[in-house]
């Protein structure tokens, strides 16, 4: 039986991740939540880079979304109900708030 997955994509979307997956570009429904759940968790995107962490943006084509769908979980159709191009803008965590979490994690108000 085909399982439907419905799409909709913002049109662009801001991450910290370098691995993207399709729930942070937009909205996943499926009636079968297991394709859901897959479909949600899938890497659409890896942002590559080398040693020195800087902002970036890629464009891409919902058409790519559509083929590693049907590719990776056989049997399903995906219909396209918002952007057919989006961009994502990487930026890096930034060190301090690294920082800031570590030493919240050692506060002596944690720890008691």
């Amino acid at each position: 039986m085909t399982q439907t997955v419905y799409l909709k994509l913002s049109q662009i979307t801001q991450v910290h991740e370098k691995n993207v997956p399709l729930a942070s570009l937009g909205e996943v429904y499926c009636s079968e939540k297991s394709v859901e759940s897959r479909c949600r968790a899938m890497i659409v995107k890896r942002i590559r880079g080398g040693g020195k962490q800087r902002e970036s943006r890629l464009v891409g084509n919902v058409m790519e979304i559509i083929q590693q769908i049907e590719r990776e979980i056989p049997g399903t159709s995906v219909q396209n109900l918002g952007e057919t191009d989006y961009v994502i803008h990487y930026q890096p965590p930034h060190r301090q708030n690294v920082r800031q979490v570590r030493a919240s994690l050692h506060s002596p108000d944690i720890l008691s």
